[in-house]
């Protein structure tokens, strides 16, 4: 037999899963106008129609620069200057064999701005 206290408790439990429910398709619906909105922002990325994220701020470094000299701008007696300055800096490399390519390597990976290389030793008697 059924008692008043059980009766309530099932009311409750009945009342509380319609409120999920209704809140479970309020997300539902959330979530699919959200995934509408998202495949519509990759359309567009993949068209080319999107502005680039890499806009130059004003120390002339765009964010993947920031973010690939990180280690650099945090030196005290190197930062942002510094980068930009070796940003602006040329280099000619004699050479890329055994020295030479590894230290081409090197003074990409650190922001040199142009580098040329002068291969081929040709002597002339």
């Amino acid at each position: 037999m059924e008692t008043n206290g059980d009766v309530a408790d099932v009311s409750r439990i009945l009342s509380e899963l319609e409120t999920l429910k209704s809140a479970k398709s309020d997300i539902e619906h959330r979530i699919s106008v959200l995934e509408a909105q998202l495949r519509e922002k990759h359309d567009a990325v993949t068209n080319g129609s999107c502005p680039s994220i890499s806009t130059v701020d004003s120390n002339g470094l765009s964010p993947d620069m920031i973010y690939r000299y990180s280690r650099h701008l945090l030196l005290p007696s190197f930062g942002v200057q510094g980068q930009s300055n070796l940003l602006k800096s040329s280099i000619l490399v004699i050479g890329a064999g055994g020295l030479g390519s590894p230290a081409l390597l090197y003074l990409a990976a650190c922001g040199v701005g142009k580098k040329k290389i002068l291969l081929g030793s040709y002597r002339v008697c």
